[in-house]
């Protein structure tokens, strides 16, 4: 069966009770009636405002503009609403200008946060008067006759206006105690199809927030799970942090709560980063980057941060969130390899760093260059004036090369390597070797107090294919014979020269070893004494 809808009960109820009671309202109780009619008028406006404001403060929540601008609209459509305004965060969202000479009042209710219940809007309703006018006007015609009856009739209307109204009122108490995380129990309110249909909007309501908290409660675990979480004040001062962020530094949380975010980190690092993420948050950006620190036990670790600003609606600085990842094993696995291919004296690169480089290139100029008189300065002024001449000779190679797009790698010993792609021709890379060298020798470096020249020769190549023991071959030429400069390509049988000398060299040990050095001597007689003055002796191999 049908349920008869509760907008019709109130009119029969009103039809039936007003004949008698509205002209007796007018003598006894005509200020107060009026009051109560324009009270009773109110409170249904407020009301409507009252059921719409959750629905759209959620959708402001969730950034849902159409879908409030919808709401408005069914405002606005209601009978005798001549108008009103919707705004939210200082937005307007909807206005319905109306004539105000027209006979009215309106109402302003709040619309508050879902989730800190703080004030973020207003919506205004002008209602016209016109019903009212219409109803007193009428009573004022109608009372007259029915004066003496006025007291019992009113009570009985009063009577049913309260009973049928009651259950909205019970809505309303439901709705404005809510809490979130609550649920909103209408199993006491008298359902009629309006009372029904608000109760199922609010439960759904309730629903798609318990929903929404359910999956934002989900994404803060998923993030203190895999993340180093904090939370700090506008002056700086940690007001929150996860269990991961205790667990990384060492200090309990009674420790950390209260204290400056600034006190966890590295007093020797040079590295700006606190400054520049406090200067991004007073710009209102957020910040991304690596930050050193120290564990309560005074360890080094780094994070990498991203520090994100929450400003209140008039732009103040509210707290700053601050979401870190442990990146201490990768640091210092690049300070390893850094340290694997630096030269510790120079700071140049290595032999490996050479090596990684080289396979890089297709087509290459190398160059290997040996400081002659090295071991001469180790020999004489020490090992540690010896590693000074080096840093110098290196700092000196570094500034003379480095327009050129020539990168310089420290060798063993006193020999240095320059390699580069081949963007020149070799005279011309041959040109740069040379005049390195010359301004080499030019430069002199000071040794407890004496001016020692440099003296360097090279061997060069272009040749990718073996090229450390080409240049290793021309630079060994270029000792040799005393020469500045040995190109590789220009020497004929080079390899085959080291090569026989080497085979003579195993033939030599191999003698040696079998016993087949024989020494041969003759005489050298006087020609005038006839006597044996000496001796030449010579040395054969059988």
């Amino acid at each position: 069966m049908k349920k008869i809808s509760l907008s019709l009960k109130i009119t029969s109820a009103f039809v039936v009770v007003s004949f008698i009671t509205v002209v007796s309202l007018f003598v006894i109780f005509s200020l107060l009636f009026e009051e109560y009619m324009l009270r009773t008028e109110k409170e249904k406006v407020t009301l409507i405002a009252e059921t719409i404001e959750p629905m759209v403060a959620m959708n402001a929540y969730l950034g849902i503009k159409d879908e409030i601008n919808n709401l408005a609209q069914q405002i606005a459509s209601r009978k005798y609403v001549l108008g009103g305004s919707l705004e939210i965060n200082q937005e307007r969202l909807w206005l319905k200008e109306y004539n105000e000479n027209l006979d009215h009042f309106h109402i302003e209710y709040p619309i508050k946060d879902p989730l800190t219940s703080d004030i973020i809007g207003n919506m205004t309703i002008a209602y016209s008067k016109h019903s009212f006018n219409q109803a007193v006007a009428e009573m004022r015609r109608q009372v007259m006759i029915y004066l003496g009856m006025m007291s019992i009739f009113f009570l009985i209307f009063a009577f049913l206006i309260r009973y049928y109204l009651n259950p909205l009122s019970y809505i309303a108490q439901k709705v404005k105690s809510y809490k979130l995380g609550d649920s909103l129990d209408f199993s006491k309110v008298r359902m009629e199809p309006e009372t029904e249909a608000i109760s199922d909007a609010f439960d759904l309501m309730v629903d798609n927030i318990r929903e929404y908290t359910v999956l934002l409660e989900q994404y803060k675990l998923s993030v203190d799970e895999s993340s180093i979480v904090s939370k700090m004040s506008p002056a700086g001062d940690i007001t929150y942090v996860n269990d991961e962020f205790v667990r990384v530094c060492g200090y309990s949380r009674e420790e950390l709560l209260g204290s400056a975010c600034g006190s966890l980190r590295d007093q020797s690092d040079s590295n700006n980063a606190y400054e520049e993420a406090w200067q991004s948050i007073r710009e209102k950006r957020i910040w991304k980057g690596v930050i050193k620190n120290k564990t309560k036990t005074g360890d080094d670790y780094y994070v990498k941060s991203t520090v994100v600003p929450l400003f209140d609606e008039n732009g103040e600085l509210l707290e700053f969130i601050s979401i870190q990842h442990d990146v201490t094993q990768v640091i210092q696995q690049r300070e390893q390899i850094i340290r694997q291919v630096t030269d510790e004296t120079t700071g140049l690169p290595n032999r490996v760093k050479l090596t990684q480089d080289a396979e890089d290139i297709d087509d290459i100029f190398f160059a290997m260059l040996s400081l002659e008189n090295y071991d001469i300065i180790k020999t004489y002024y020490g090992y540690d004036a010896a590693l000074s001449t080096l840093k110098q000779l290196a700092d000196m190679l570094v500034k003379l090369l480095i327009s050129q797009d020539i990168v310089v790698y420290k060798m063993a010993g006193g020999e240095f390597a320059l390699l580069s792609e081949k963007t020149m021709d070799i005279d011309w890379f041959k040109q740069i070797c040379q005049f390195t060298i010359e301004k080499a020798e030019s430069f002199q470096v000071d040794i407890e107090g004496d001016s020692i020249d440099l003296h360097l020769c090279a061997g060069c190549t272009s040749s990718k294919e073996s090229y450390l023991s080409h240049a290793g071959l021309a630079l060994k030429h270029a000792i040799e014979q005393r020469q500045s400069l040995v190109y590789y390509e220009d020497q004929e049988n080079l390899i085959a020269q080291y090569e026989n000398n080497i085979e003579w060299t195993r033939k030599i040990k191999s003698a040696l070893s079998d016993n087949r050095i024989t020494l041969f001597a003759q005489p050298l007689i006087d020609s005038s004494s006839m006597q044996i003055t000496k001796y030449e002796c010579l040395v054969r191999m059988i």
